[in-house]
């Protein structure tokens, strides 16, 4: 697999550790703080307890972590058995794994319904990107949702079971949300997003989904979005110039989005590093009181927040893409807020 890569966003796709969804980009410049041992510097913030790291595969790499919501199990992609990723299912607190997907192509991106009964995930078998679902019992019957000549990535589920939503790629590259009810077999379109996450809320009205968006001035870097699941009350909760916030992920009361920056850490400044994701951050849903969670010198990114209050991720500081997760400090935001830098991030 390639490492994790990012273009701006306003050239083909932001797809961190893709195995490619679209032809395949030109080689990233070399990632020089990947030369850099990791014990030479010292992690700086501590907004965080209990580290915990929960694949340990020997062969391959593990990543796209995602947990059911009664925390019983995690399910992620991993190459630990094949070239190209397939989908795995484990308990949380288990080392044993199980093989949801045995097909020679990539499956990316699973997602467990909140029943626990399914895990919804991309795959390229059939030569394009698609959304299937596989129940969680062990392999067998694989629902196909989506169908055609496109490519749709990165589904989630909506609170109540019945909604998918995802992100698919018109014939022009541009890649835009759509929510499909499975009920109804309806389609509505969000617009131009990637990697939606939906709010745990199952009333109607404090719905929304979260996802992240190309600016459209600058270097492209995308922003977060929040948007009610009809397409109306589109928000933008974060932007910046100088950095990207991409993967977003509800907590579990709905009141906080984690996400991954990009090209915002110290160790991308020193190095340079525009390919690679930084840390992550957690953020309100009203955009205040911006959190840094870990500031390693390897990638953290991918994060998804589990009912527990624990945020699992994807994260290269023992070498290889593995799961971790951590449980964020409780923080007192009625604080004053920490002087603001002069391009607009904390100091």
């Amino acid at each position: 697999m390639r490492s994790p890569w990012i273009p701006l966003a306003g050239s083909v796709l932001l797809l961190l550790a893709s195995t490619g969804c679209h032809s395949e980009p030109p080689e990233p410049p070399p990632d020089l703080g990947a030369r850099e041992p990791a014990g030479l510097f010292e992690v700086r913030y501590h907004h965080w307890d209990d580290l915990r790291q929960h694949t340990f595969s020997e062969t391959g790499e593990d990543f796209d972590p995602d947990v059911s919501l009664d925390r019983r199990w995690l399910v992620f992609a991993s190459t630990r058995d094949t070239v190209e990723p397939d989908v795995f299912i484990k308990e949380v607190d288990s080392r044993t794994a199980i093989r949801l997907t045995t097909h020679p192509g990539a499956d990316r991106f699973p997602a467990v319904s909140p029943d626990g009964s399914m895990v919804a995930f991309s795959s390229d078998r059939n030569g394009n990107w698609d959304i299937y679902i596989v129940s969680t019992r062990g392999p067998g019957t694989l629902i196909e949702v989506t169908h055609g000549p496109g490519d749709e990535i990165a589904p989630c589920w909506s609170p109540d079971n019945t909604r998918l939503c995802y992100s698919a790629r018109d014939r022009w590259g541009v890649w835009t949300i759509w929510v499909y009810n499975r009920q109804t077999q309806t389609l509505v379109n969000l617009g131009p997003g990637l990697f939606a996450s939906w709010s745990p809320s199952t009333d109607p009205g404090q719905e929304w989904i979260a996802f992240q968006k190309a600016q459209q001035v600058g270097d492209n870097w995308y922003a977060s979005w929040i948007v009610r699941p009809d397409g109306t009350d589109p928000t933008q909760i974060l932007s910046r110039p100088e950095w990207a916030a991409i993967h977003p992920a509800w907590s579990p009361d709905g009141r906080r989005i984690a996400f991954a920056s990009v090209h915002k850490s110290r160790f991308s400044q020193i190095f340079g590093r525009l390919w690679k994701a930084d840390d992550i951050w957690t953020i309100g849903a009203d955009g205040t009181d911006l959190t840094n969670l870990t500031d390693h010198p390897s990638s953290d990114w991918s994060p998804t927040w589990a009912a527990d209050g624990r945020i699992y991720f994807t994260s290269e500081r023992e070498g290889g893409r593995t799961i971790w997760s951590l449980r964020p400090k409780a923080m007192d935001f009625s604080m004053p807020a920490q002087p603001m830098g002069p391009s607009g991030g904390m100091r």
